[in-house]
């Protein structure tokens, strides 16, 4: 387990670098796909070789976390494909796709805590050479995440994805800099922050 973040609250963003470390991250996305009514099959088991595991623990107890999909792997593909496989991505090394950000029935709804790991998947990215993210979604939680400050662009048609009515988008990591700087340019303390944390340095700050 190799820690990342640690927050004010007491709280620390991990990425799972164990198979068993992985395993409870995946057991606690299944249990939270469950209580949302989420149909995902196998696909959070689907990516075994290309999937990052980021972890949010409070004390020594995953609460939430994200998968992220790298793409290039030609055998596993990608989350979005199963559903939109006209889209063009299959080989594309420079493209990832957020394939699960949750947090656990407690802590449901307290976006706030969605920002540290949304911190440390942009500095993934940055130092794996990531310049685009996908994910699917609803359009309430497109809503949800330009309110964040997610730059999102539909990629395609709705259909169903994991039982629900979801839309692939998309946006770059650069896009995302540039709205977290605007964001903390005006003034907005939470931004500032924000913005601070995805560039601060650190001594394991290695290319991936």
């Amino acid at each position: 387990m190799k820690t990342l973040l640690e927050t004010d609250n007491g709280m620390c963003v991990v990425q799972a670098t164990t198979a068993p470390e992985v395993e409870e991250l995946i057991r606690l996305f299944e249990k939270i796909a469950e209580e949302q009514h989420w149909q995902p099959g196998d696909q959070l088991r689907a990516y075994p070789e290309s999937s990052i595991h980021f972890g949010l623990m409070a004390g020594t107890s995953f609460i939430g976390g994200l998968q992220l999909v790298l793409g290039g792997n030609s055998k596993e593909g990608m989350p979005c494909l199963t559903v939109w496989p006209e889209l063009d991505l299959r080989y594309q090394t420079d493209v990832a796709d957020i394939a699960l950000l949750a947090l656990d029935e407690k802590h449901r709804g307290q976006n706030e805590l969605f920002w540290p790991l949304c911190i440390e998947m942009w500095r993934y990215c940055e130092r794996a050479g990531i310049t685009r993210l996908m994910v699917e979604a609803t359009r309430e939680k497109q809503v949800l995440y330009r309110r964040f400050g997610w730059p999102l662009k539909a990629a395609g048609e709705v259909r169903l994805h994991w039982g629900e009515p979801c839309q692939p988008c998309w946006m770059t990591t650069a896009e995302i800099n540039t709205e977290m700087a605007t964001k903390s340019s005006r003034g907005s303390l939470k931004y500032a922050t924000i913005f601070s944390l995805m560039h601060r340095i650190r001594d394991s700050d290695e290319r991936p």
